[in-house]
């Protein structure tokens, strides 16, 4: 799977768009076998083959779009205006296991768990789409028998009760990704077709 050229074809989507322009946008250079095989030994894991695919190709993506400012209040009314935007944040793979604040996610994703044995259970999540770093929505991989795995991709969401599988593998997630062009949250408006952030994107995202 190249995973690369997803990531460069909505760019060039984005840049042809009359409506749409990139405020920020960062590729990091893909890691060599050796490198891999670092990060394997040091954090004493194998990464199954869609991540090792990954990240020999882009070791994290920062990709994040608004709408032209001749278009926010055109298109944007009331308690929208302002909310139609993109967001990759892919994290590198350092940070998918040491956290963002280099605290193994105790801080955002399994600390604040009293009851232990969900504790022990959100530890073995990985995020690697940081989606919102204020209400700690993210994607994640998992660890499981000593393997890092993206067969299986959790979206890890405290307002609706942590973890909940996303039914797909890490190919099907770049794939939906593509197809809403990093739309903020498409993850929960694809989870959950009747809340108010499918309601939101299926409105303005024809329109975009």
């Amino acid at each position: 799977m190249n995973y690369k050229s997803i990531i460069e074809r909505m760019i060039q989507k984005i840049e042809s768009s009359k409506n749409l322009e990139i405020i920020d946008i960062e590729i990091g250079a893909g890691l060599s076998n050796d490198d891999l095989a670092f990060a394997e030994e040091s954090f004493n894991v194998s990464f199954d083959e869609q991540i090792k695919e990954l990240y020999s190709q882009m070791n994290g993506v920062k990709l994040r779009w608004i709408l032209k400012a001749e278009n926010q209040l055109q298109m944007l009314t009331g308690d929208d205006h302002g909310q139609v935007y993109g967001k990759v944040n892919i994290l590198d793979i350092d940070t998918v296991f040491m956290g963002t604040n280099s605290d193994y996610w105790e801080s955002i994703i399994w600390g604040n768990e009293e009851d232990e044995q969900n504790q022990e259970y959100l530890k073995i999540l990985r995020p690697f789409d940081f989606v919102d770093l204020d209400d700690g929505l993210a994607a994640c991989f998992s660890v499981k028998d000593g393997i890092l795995s993206a067969s299986d991709i959790l979206f890890f969401n405290p307002r609706r009760g942590n973890e909940v599988s996303m039914k797909m593998n890490l190919v099907t997630y770049f794939e939906e990704m593509e197809k809403k062009t990093a739309y903020v949250f498409w993850q929960e408006a694809l989870m959950y077709p009747e809340s108010n952030m499918a309601s939101s994107i299926n409105y303005y995202f024809p329109l975009i």
